[in-house]
């Protein structure tokens, strides 16, 4: 079971227990089996096995032709920007038209190469023309000219500042995108770092700064904390930022022009209190304000980047809940009491959001349904729900993977009863469960005051709607991409920096959902096991057809994922060669 900070890429080590156990039902394979195979402690993969090479003949003040860059700056905008907001959009916009007459600053070009360096990435992928068409190496090209300019041996002499922060952020985002996540996670660091030194994680009370700049500031921390967030999440290290390094707010829902009148009655403390406080600290009444507030919004990537770092600090304390290495010498109702307040602040966050980035039915339902207007903002909509499901995800899990460690490989049959769940919603688990772990708002008494049965049964059931929970956002997950793969469409409509990691989670949790349906479905013999999901709990929406056909879906976009550079194309060999591990014991065919 996972206990404290996990040693390795969290798919990899889910999928290495997940061996182990499906390993318990392969009893009746041959002994003398011949085949040779790479050891399964021995598959991982790194980012670290990809060079980048160093060009020591680039000029690093040259700019590419105007036509170019446009291409490339364009891209960026209309892409990453709405989804990591590094850059105050409008002030760096005038300062690039005016770059082709006035030599800029050295640093400010250094971000500017690394805004190209991005955008020709994204270009490459979504016209499928190498680089861009202009040359295999043009991403490489504009990152070297940024790490001579910025990034070079002398960036510990020189005094922090915004841009730096800005290069650093930018340059780790780079890395994500090219699979380098361990570089990344380095560079990443030292952007957290001079972030924190500067003090933009602490709202400014300086009134001699304009509204405007504190919230450009704001903003830029926001996009540091979500990319260590990220990076954190992928690696399956536990963060260094805890809740009191952060004492801003989170991002105001209006767009870049903050001369609007409508932000002015934001810059007043009192209500900014009240209208920016973060989900997780917000009273139920505040809250409610909150919802309000939001839905009177204009639709606008504001308000989805709003939404986004919310859900992040949420996220934020369930990894940091999870992989705690205390976590393991917790008492079990101090860990129920965990699960339900974190999946309420869940369900609060998804209950607020706005009706033009709401992804599924209602608010009181998770069940995902993207299709609505307004149509420009869908990708905004992709990428909440993909954060959403995942957070379900990761708090899900570990508790997941127990209730199937529990289940004996070769049980003896018993009876169970069956329940129809099919219209059951993750707030309704979460609503129920609170009446298994409470007594009348007060905690669950201690073991003398309730029987072990008792307790067992509550344990029980409360297990039972976190397996239906996190096999339905697996679901979920998978479902959100189209039937057929396509690299354009995961460019444009998805954040491409963190898709393959949601993608193999999904899919780690889907195999585990057949290996639990196969022991619990060995419970009772008598009934059709194929939309048993355990515990004698059953729901008729999520079977094993419907399992191994989400299965083969997400590995179709894992394959095509892979082509995009060599860190996805070893992730996908490494995890495509552990399923086939599991695959035998799974009783699924490839």
């Amino acid at each position: 079971m996972r206990s404290g900070r996990l040693p390795e890429v969290p798919e990899v080590w889910w999928m290495r227990w997940l061996g182990d156990e499906a390993g318990q039902q392969r009893s009746d394979r041959s002994a003398d089996d011949s085949r040779t195979e790479t050891p399964i402690t021995l598959l991982s993969w790194s980012g670290k096995i990809v060079h980048l090479p160093l060009f020591a003949h680039v000029g690093p003040y040259f700019l590419p032709k105007k036509d170019v860059a446009d291409r490339y700056f364009s891209t960026y905008m209309d892409y990453v920007h709405p989804a990591l907001m590094i850059l105050h959009r409008e002030t760096f916009t005038a300062q690039y038209h005016r770059a082709w007459f006035v030599r800029p600053p050295r640093r400010w070009l250094a971000v500017l190469n690394l805004v190209f360096a991005i955008g020709c990435c994204y270009n490459r992928f979504i016209t499928n023309k190498g680089s861009g068409g202009d040359g295999s190496l043009n991403d490489l090209i504009f990152l070297n000219r940024a790490c001579r300019l910025s990034l070079n041996e002398n960036i510990f002499l020189e005094p922090t500042d915004l841009q730096q922060v800005q290069i650093e952020t930018l340059a780790a985002l780079y890395l994500v995108i090219s699979g380098q996540t361990d570089r990344a996670s380095t560079m990443a660091s030292l952007a957290l770092r001079s972030a924190l030194t500067l003090g933009i994680n602490i709202w400014p009370e300086d009134r001699r700064l304009q509204y405007g700049s504190k919230e450009a500031r704001n903003r830029l921390w926001w996009s540091v904390y979500l990319l260590d967030h990220l990076i954190i999440s992928m690696n399956g290290r536990v963060s260094s930022i805890g809740g009191g390094f952060n004492t801003t707010l989170l991002p105001i829902p209006y767009d870049e022009n903050h001369s609007r009148p409508e932000v002015a009655h934001v810059g007043n403390p009192t209500p900014h209190m009240t209208w920016l406080k973060m989900t997780l600290f917000q009273t139920d009444e505040e809250r409610r304000t909150s919802a309000d507030g939001l839905a009177t919004c204009e639709p606008s990537a504001s308000v989805i980047f709003h939404c986004e770092v919310d859900l992040a600090t949420i996220t934020h304390n369930i990894l940091n809940a999870v992989s705690s290495s205390q976590a393991p010498l917790e008492h079990p109702s101090c860990q129920n009491f965990r699960i339900i307040n974190l999946s309420l602040s869940l369900d609060s966050w998804h209950a607020k959001l706005p009706q033009f980035c709401r992804f599924s039915e209602s608010p009181q339902s998770d069940r995902l349904r993207l299709n609505g207007e307004p149509a420009q903002f869908f990708c905004g909509k992709v990428r909440l729900a993909l954060g959403y499901y995942t957070s379900r995800i990761i708090l899900y899990l570990p508790y997941f993977a127990m209730k199937c460690s529990r289940l004996p490989s070769h049980p003896k049959p018993q009876c169970c009863s069956r329940s129809s769940s099919r219209s059951r919603t993750s707030s309704m688990n979460t609503a129920a469960a609170i009446n298994l772990i409470t007594n009348n708002g007060d905690p669950v008494p201690s073991n003398n005051a309730r029987s072990p049965s008792i307790r067992n049964a509550c344990s029980a059931r409360l297990l039972d709607g976190i397996v239906l929970t996190c096999l339905r956002s697996a679901c979920s997950v998978v479902d959100i991409f189209p039937s057929s793969p396509d690299i354009k469409w995961v460019t444009i409509y998805t954040p491409l920096w963190s898709v393959r990691h949601y993608l193999m989670q999904a899919t780690t949790v889907l195999l585990l959902g057949i290996l639990y349906m196969n022991r619990s479905s060995a419970l009772d013999s008598d009934r059709v096991s194929d939309s048993l999901i355990g515990g004698g709990v059953f729901d008729d929406g999520i079977s094993r057809t419907r399992l191994l056909g989400l299965i083969h879906k997400a590995f179709q976009w894992l394959y095509t994922l892979s082509q995009l550079n060599p860190a996805n194309k070893l992730a996908f060999g490494s995890y495509n060669t552990l399923t086939r591990r599991i695959v035998p014991a799974l009783a699924f065919n490839t």
